[in-house]
């Protein structure tokens, strides 16, 4: 320990210095000498951290950089010095990967710790999006526009210089006519990139501060694009994407994606993806948000292709949960909330009776209440469900047990059962 620190006073010796365990133990302990020495070679802790060549100098002081010490830190982005070596890495093709990573690693701390000066040296920040497949790109990318606090002096300076156009710009370079010939395309990098680019979508329209700079035509008219052969994880993203899309602000714009979620919901599965609930919520939104909505639903077999669904995936709360929120919608609309209630009565009284299904009994109870519930208010409805042959008996039996089930005591608590019921469809 002590040849190290007879070591600090030779420049020269730097590699060797930063290789050597002990400098590692004695900057963790905060020892002053060290903390001093290295503040005062950041050109040269840089320099190695960003190698191209993986070394124990390079790891070490990648790992003293992305510790956030303000002295450290502070020297390193200070006289552009960072930003010049981020230049001549994003703008180098040869980089390699885990570069960008380290160099991603390092912004992120930079704009987490001391986000004042960061920002002035991160403005290549955009140059590294057509790289976030890289895990440490995504994951800056990932953190800043998350609605976190610590990054609100970020989020500022993201809109400021333009950081949606950039985003929008690199989805524009995205060839949707591809076709990947790769046997898993986990392992393709186009799949890659575009999956991590609608993933940040999602979370910018997360962030209170960065979703009105979200609000474009474009944007929305690019998310409706897709590849011929799309691989589920990358729909699946593309999906939650239009989801988080969708608000009353935005609905004018999304109306010609209605079609394709409409579409979506026609598909036969072995295996129900995540994108058919998110194509299903949007279309529940889009129905709260403008009438023009269930002109598509009204003229197209999406209840009953959502009668498939259910009756393919009984277990899928999450689908049965979508659907219930649906028809709760549904009901809100006199023209089609009739037939809509002609057409799935018979399903609810048979499941709902027989219980085959422990899922998808209490569904069916659930959605009967919703038709009762507006019934109330609505006689047509009244009648629609007295013209269905069982439902007399359904509601002086099985209706009436299940009733008395949900309101009876268990113990010394009443919402017992109601709450297990209530946790269901909430």
């Amino acid at each position: 320990m002590e040849d190290v620190l007879q070591k600090l006073e030779d420049p020269s010796l730097f590699e060797e210095v930063i290789s050597s365990p002990y400098t590692i133990r004695m900057f963790r302990f905060q020892n002053a000498q060290v903390l001093n020495y290295l503040a005062n070679h950041s050109h040269d802790l840089l320099k190695n951290a960003l190698s191209n060549t993986k070394t124990v100098a390079g790891n070490n002081s990648f790992q003293v950089i992305i510790q956030g010490d303000p002295s450290i830190l502070g020297a390193v982005l200070n006289d552009e010095l960072f930003l010049n070596a981020a230049l001549e890495i994003v703008n180098d093709k040869e980089s390699e990967p885990f570069v960008l990573g380290r160099l991603s690693t390092i912004t992120l701390v930079a704009l987490q710790t001391i986000p004042e000066k960061a920002t002035q040296s991160c403005v290549f920040i955009y140059r590294l999006l057509p790289h976030c497949a890289n895990p440490s790109v995504f994951h800056l990318f990932e953190s800043i526009v998350t609605d976190d606090p610590r990054f609100a002096y970020t989020h500022k300076w993201l809109i400021e210089f333009g950081f949606i156009d950039y985003l929008f710009r690199t989805l524009e370079t995205i060839d949707f006519g591809y076709i990947s010939e790769e046997e898993n395309p986990y392992f393709d990098p186009v799949f890659d990139e575009v999956f991590s680019l609608y993933q940040i979508i999602s979370r910018c329209a997360q962030n209170q501060t960065l979703f009105p700079s979200l609000i474009r035509q474009d944007i929305i008219d690019i998310l409706s694009m897709t590849f011929r052969f799309p691989p589920v994880f990358v729909e699946n993203a593309r999906w939650r994407a239009i989801r988080a899309m969708t608000i009353k602000e935005t609905a004018p714009m999304m109306i010609a994606i209605i079609p394709s979620a409409i579409h979506v919901l026609a598909r036969e599965f072995k295996k129900l993806p995540a994108y058919v609930i998110s194509a299903l919520e949007m279309i529940n939104q889009m129905c709260v948000f403008t009438p023009v909505a269930f002109d598509f639903v009204i003229h197209s077999c999406t209840l009953q292709n959502l009668l498939n669904l259910v009756s393919t995936f009984p277990n899928s709360t999450i689908l049965l949960n979508s659907f219930r929120r649906f028809v709760a919608v549904g009901l809100s609309n006199p023209e089609f909330s009739i037939g809509m209630v002609t057409l799935l009565l018979p399903f609810v009284i048979e499941f709902a009776s027989t219980r085959e299904n422990r899922v998808l009994a209490p569904f069916c109870f659930s959605i009967f209440d919703l038709f009762v519930e507006a019934a109330a208010t609505n006689p047509k409805l009244r009648d629609a469900i007295r013209e269905e042959n069982n439902a007399k008996e359904f509601i002086m039996n099985q209706h009436k047990n299940y009733i008395k089930i949900i309101e009876s005591e268990y113990g010394n608590e009443k919402s017992s059962v109601v709450g297990l019921f209530r946790s269901f469809l909430s």
